[in-house]
């Protein structure tokens, strides 16, 4: 259902407010709202951060990181190919680590035990 909705100026807007977020447009100074593809990276480094600090991936830390891949691979399939190049590039985390190395030292760390 997602992907039937998602469409391909959407999933821009999202990676394109993620990498850079719109300035504040409120007279007043609030600041944007995060942007919603941003709240789905912090989910997916702070569960895939905190498998590899504890080395052990419980059942739900690993089912919440299926489920947030699956979302980024629609926002792939659904992107046109500037949306793919910049998601694959987007960072997580403190450190400002690459989304492609952290998840696959995730899946090395959690297929190896």
């Amino acid at each position: 259902a997602f992907r039937s909705i998602l469409t391909i100026e959407s999933a821009s807007m999202n990676v394109m407010h993620t990498l850079a977020p719109p300035p504040v447009e409120d007279d007043h100074g609030v600041s944007p709202s995060v942007p919603p593809l941003q709240m789905v990276l912090d989910l997916l480094a702070s569960s895939l951060l905190a498998t590899i600090d504890q080395n052990s991936v419980g059942e739900e830390i690993g089912d919440r990181v299926v489920c947030i891949c699956g979302v980024l691979g629609i926002i792939l399939t659904n992107g046109e190919i500037m949306v793919r190049e910049m998601l694959l590039r987007l960072t997580i985390g403190a450190e400002k680590r690459n989304i492609l190395d952290v998840l696959l030292h995730w899946l090395e760390h959690d297929f190896a035990a």
